[in-house]
């Protein structure tokens, strides 16, 4: 170990942002790894210490066996990106010489949680998914008090609905950490719904708004004969999500919001400080804030024509024990991101047809614009070679 401790090391060796300031607070010397000579640089030492305070600001040592997501010290350099690749044209590189000083060299290690992490979190929306797939959304939503009186899921209307006992635990922990998941919306802010129309059509404004419960179709979100507000952040969003053809003709519609409304926005993202940043304070809930972003991807994700209803089942029901429960109270929707038209958004809000029409309504129709569809582009993977004639190809 001695012989690696007084080896230096320069910023040309790292690429994360917190080390590489560390380093950069030395002399100009020579590096022992990648040979610059003209750059800030540290003895191996100095940086293994700082880099093993990082590690205990996030990661636990296992004692025992080795489970799936534990980590050796290996694993944790190249996820928080620690080395560049000029790191190791030397022998022995920089990663060895770290994992022989490090105090956790010869450790397993574990992410530090407030109980959820990532896995656990996988595991119970799977068990939950397999749940709520064993029958149609009506069914669910019957068992958990849909026809009853109550205006919001209660802890034993959940249990009615026999939840696995994780999803449980986990709605818990949702409806105390979602303050960072919360944006506010205010007028003047603008809603767009499109829809493929015939050119010589006329529309009105109830034909654009959301539709009646009776000829409201599946969505993520809403099942058949539920009407909620569908929207887009921008026109291009709104007609991607349709999926037209070239040549078709869309209406997009305009909705300017009248009050501030509250939503969970599934697509926020997430700036998280390095565990190399002394100042970095991971809140309890950080864990569920990113699984609820997860879910966000899910609702994105467009389900063909030809696939099972009951294939959005688990999004309906979780979406409504969120409009049911406690944190219902508080939102008027979601927002999500478009699988269909990149760094775009879309929103749903928890009202039907009166959301513009009704009385107290939340939009006000500004009338809609038309466009033409003048191409399409697509993009594909392969995937595997299949048979012809009972022949390989």
């Amino acid at each position: 170990m001695d012989d690696y401790l007084s080896l230096k090391a320069c910023i040309n060796c790292f690429q994360n942002r917190e080390i590489i300031k560390f380093v950069h607070e030395h002399e100009v010397d020579e590096c022992d790894f990648c040979g610059n000579r003209d750059l800030p640089a540290c003895e191996i030492e100095g940086i293994v210490r700082f880099i093993d305070e990082g590690i205990a600001r996030k990661y636990d040592v296992v004692n025992g066996f080795e489970f799936p997501g534990h980590l050796c010290f290996l694993d944790v350099l190249y996820d928080e990106e620690i080395l560049a690749d000029s790191a190791n044209r030397t022998e022995p590189g920089l990663e060895q010489a770290l994992v022989r000083t490090s105090t956790y060299g010869d450790q397993i290690l574990e992410r530090q949680h407030d109980g959820w992490g990532s896995e656990k979190l996988q595991s119970i929306w799977t068990e939950f998914c397999a749940h709520t797939a064993n029958f149609r959304f009506t069914a669910a939503m019957d068992v958990i008090g849909r026809r009853t009186e109550a205006k919001h899921l209660t802890t034993s209307a959940r249990s009615e609905i026999n939840l696995p006992l994780g999803m449980q635990d986990l709605w818990f922990s949702i409806e105390n950490s979602y303050d960072d998941l919360i944006t506010r919306h205010d007028p003047p802010f603008t809603y767009f719904r499109a829809r493929v129309c015939r050119r010589d059509q006329k529309l009105h404004h109830d034909d654009l708004t959301a539709p009646p419960a009776e000829l409201s179709s599946h969505g993520r979100m809403s099942p058949i004969g539920v009407s909620y507000f569908y929207a887009a952040g921008t026109p291009e969003t709104a007609i991607s999500e349709l999926r037209p053809h070239i040549g078709q003709q869309v209406a997009v519609a305009h909705f300017d919001l009248n009050e501030p409304l509250l939503v969970l926005d599934l697509a926020k993202e997430r700036h998280r400080k390095s565990i190399f940043d002394p100042s970095r304070d991971e809140k309890p809930g950080d864990f569920v804030c990113d699984f609820l972003r997860t879910i966000g991807d899910l609702i994105a994700k467009p389900i063909p024509p030809e696939e099972s209803s009951t294939d959005y089942v688990p999004t309906q029901v979780f979406c409504e024990m969120i409009r049911r429960g406690e944190l219902g109270k508080h939102i008027a929707g979601l927002r999500y991101r478009s699988a269909l038209h990149k760094k775009g958004y879309n929103i749903v809000l928890f009202r039907g047809r009166d959301i513009s029409l009704g009385p107290n309504p939340w939009l006000t129709f500004r009338g809609y614009e038309l466009y033409r569809i003048t191409d399409l582009s697509v993009s594909v993977e392969w995937l595997s070679r299949g048979k012809l004639y009972g022949f390989d190809c």
